[in-house]
């Protein structure tokens, strides 16, 4: 059996969500250094845009902007911080009400479309009697707070509450996308790719495993080589793996590259030992994508072994609307923002992996009823499976 290179085995990076966003730094806004959040008081008896603010020494929440149904692959959304209440309305719409504006990219948007104002718990939005209202969590309402992990929609238009760390969160590197919540994985991508210690990447199936180690052999400029160990016979395995006389082997065709293991708990601990030993004289770095929970992770042969853990899809629930644009072909067809919608509030147990299964099967459905976009109704959820 022949080792398949990385970079064959996986054509799009699923470790993960956000991408680059804009921070619009308008001079009616706060200044970005100020602590205070502006919390409305809801005991008094007047209209709520009468109502007095009060400051609340909490953590300034965030404007975030998630998806664009009239744009869905757009790089950069909307980022702002909120420390005073705003209107929020369709850009080039006309002000009917003074204060700060946030504008919107969205032909769906009213020209005064809803209201916003931090509070303690979040942002409060309320509609103000606009044509398409806003819909939180997936029903239309009149008003609401909108927390982190929630999801509100404004025109075709999906946006979130978010807190300053989203803000400094919101970057890609080595193809690896992600928030706030995967801001620990770059950061060990960039120690790990400052050693030559092997790694051991801890995740539930489907969580990118795979794709970190690949970000990883490209940082450090090496060639990487898969090896599954379950694909090989048992009488075969070391063969496949170490080589022989005419067999050259997965660990010596990787040479000083890099030789990812996917479902490594199938090799014993005298595998094991070999290969580390092995490793160390052809000077190539080994990656292991481990469960967890497996014992692997107790095995004397890796105790000096770099441990990176990857979250789980379900702690980053805001990455999944630019995952979803990733592996929609550009110019292929559209996307629906109650498809975003469904996705989002979705169980995922095969993490990124059985997301994008499920993304892909839904888009050859739709394309095969030539549809010009794809919906709620072509979700199938895919079987998790998976180990990377």
């Amino acid at each position: 059996m022949r080792a398949r290179s990385c970079c064959d085995a996986f054509s799009v990076d699923i470790a993960a969500g956000l991408c680059c966003r804009r921070l619009n730094r308008d001079s009616s806004m706060s200044p970005l250094t100020t602590s205070l959040v502006r919390e409305v008081d809801v005991t008094a008896g007047a209209p709520r845009e009468d109502q007095a603010a009060r400051p609340s020494p909490t953590k300034q929440w965030v404007f975030q902007g998630l998806f664009d149904e009239h744009a869905p692959r757009r790089a950069e959304h909307v980022v702002m911080r909120v420390a005073s209440q705003m209107v929020i309305g369709r850009r080039g719409g006309s002000p009917g009400r003074p204060g700060p504006r946030l504008e919107l990219d969205d032909p769906h948007v009213s020209g005064e479309h809803a209201r916003v104002t931090p509070i303690a718990e979040g942002l409060w939005f309320e509609d103000l009697q606009s044509r398409n209202g806003i819909w939180f969590n997936g029903s239309r309402v009149s008003e609401c707070t909108v927390r982190p992990g929630d999801l509100l929609r404004i025109g075709r238009s999906l946006v979130t509450c978010g807190s300053e760390s989203d803000i400094a969160a919101a970057m890609s590197a080595d193809g690896l996308l992600g928030g706030s919540n995967f801001r620990e994985v770059r950061e060990e991508l960039e120690a790990c790719s400052q050693s030559t210690q092997h790694v051991v990447v801890v995740g539930g199936p489907g969580s990118g495993k795979r794709a970190f180690a690949r970000a990883l052999a490209q940082r450090q400029g090496r060639a990487c080589i898969e090896f599954d160990p379950t694909r090989v016979p048992p009488r075969l395995l070391e063969v496949e793996l170490f080589g022989n006389q005419r067999v050259r082997g997965a660990l010596r065709s990787a040479g000083e590259g890099a030789l990812y293991l996917t479902r490594p708990h199938k090799l014993n601990a005298g595998q094991l030992r070999r290969l580390t030993d092995d490793a160390k004289a052809l000077g190539t770095r080994l990656m292991f994508g481990v469960a967890e929970g497996s014992p692997l992770l107790a095995d004397p042969s890796l105790s000096q072994a770099s441990r990176v853990s990857l979250p789980a899809l379900e702690r980053r629930r805001g990455d999944i609307p630019s995952l979803i644009s990733s592996v929609v072909p550009r110019g292929l067809i559209g996307i629906q923002v109650e498809f975003v919608e469904a996705c989002y509030f979705e169980t995922w147990p095969g993490n990124i992996g059985q997301l994008l299964r499920s993304v892909r099967d839904a888009v050859a459905r739709a394309v095969a009823e030539r549809e010009s976009a794809v919906g709620p109704r072509h979700l199938q959820k895919a079987e998790p499976g998976g180990t990377s």
